[in-house]
């Protein structure tokens, strides 16, 4: 069963639900706004089983490629149902689910990733990072929004280390949850719950599209960002750089130390991932073998890869199943 929620026509983000209500037994909140065609047809969808379902996976500055596969979908007037993701897959997810238009979820994406994040460096008593930089950017990106009222249904997915399992938020404050997604052990300091200790979901299941396929509301598009080979091509390090290698005996060939906690925040759920994916109706896979996990400055480049690949999908054919 699921809820549908009359909201206001102009409102910035949905009301929230009596508690009363809210401890209702239902499935999924719907949100419709007065007067929102869009809304009403989603509705139809979803009540109908015929909901577009999007996965988005992590992979560092690869995740960028979802901005590409965004415009495309946008540009061939698929609307989105219900949205989830992990990691950088989750920010972007989220902005699906926040009903911002193309133009404004490239604007806010490029603001906060169009340089690296995560240069606020510290003493590693938790992390490399304070992670400062990035609690800032996600506050100002999502406010005060809550993960369960958004005008679309949308979960993300961490790794609890106290229990060893993946964790999806289906609730919460929407900063907080997206900040434990994307916590990459040893590069961001984790997010500390009532749940547990919280890291990025990718050590778990970096492209959850077995949860949403649990939702039963199919199709699901399942986009992948995170699984193609690393370190194929090393980023261009100056001369200061180099000379302190030599000094401290380590091959150019060997990535630095940020490089091998984000590639291992991701390679440690390439089995779920493999198994997930099974249970999406259409998965993409941009070509990102040549992107480096950290090339935020390519976003174009990285988002152009990504448009490309959608762009075949819908040529092709391939998305049939799904639109």
């Amino acid at each position: 069963m699921d809820l549908a929620v009359a909201q206001p026509a102009g409102a910035r983000l949905p009301r929230p639900l009596h508690p009363d209500v809210a401890a209702l037994p239902f499935s999924l909140r719907l949100q419709a706004r007065e007067n929102h065609d869009g809304d009403f047809a989603r509705l139809a969808r979803i009540a109908s089983g015929h909901a577009r379902a999007l996965v988005l996976g992590g992979g560092g500055a690869r995740g960028l490629a979802h901005l590409g596969v965004l415009r495309a979908l946008f540009e061939a007037g698929l609307d989105i149902d219900l949205v989830g993701g992990t990691s950088m897959g989750s920010i972007l997810a989220a902005s699906v689910a926040l009903d911002w238009s193309l133009d404004a979820i490239e604007t806010h994406t490029v603001a906060s990733f169009g340089r690296n994040p995560l240069d606020d460096y510290t003493l590693p008593f938790h992390a490399l990072t304070r992670g400062a930089k990035v609690d800032a950017g996600l506050a100002a990106r999502f406010g005060d929004a809550r993960v369960e009222d958004l005008w679309r249904p949308f979960f993300c997915v961490s790794s609890n280390l106290s229990t060893g399992t993946a964790m999806v938020h289906w609730a919460g404050p929407l900063d907080r949850a997206i900040r434990a997604s994307i916590a990459i052990p040893g590069l961001l300091p984790p997010v500390a719950s009532a749940d547990g200790i919280l890291v990025d979901g990718g050590m778990m299941n970096n492209l959850p599209a077995d949860v949403m396929a649990d939702l039963d509301r199919e199709p699901v598009l399942a986009v992948d960002v995170g699984s193609d080979t690393a370190f194929q091509v090393m980023p261009r390090q100056g001369r200061g750089a180099r000379a302190f290698r030599r000094f401290l005996g380590i091959s150019d060939q060997l990535p630095g130390i940020a490089h091998l906690l984000l590639r291992s925040a991701m390679v440690s759920s390439d089995a779920q991932t493999m198994a997930a994916v099974t249970r999406a109706a259409v998965l993409l896979k941009p070509a990102l073998a040549g992107v480096d996990l950290r090339a935020w400055s390519s976003f174009e480049t990285t988002a152009e890869l990504g448009y490309r690949c959608a762009r075949e999908a819908l040529d092709s054919g391939r998305l049939r199943a799904w639109t």
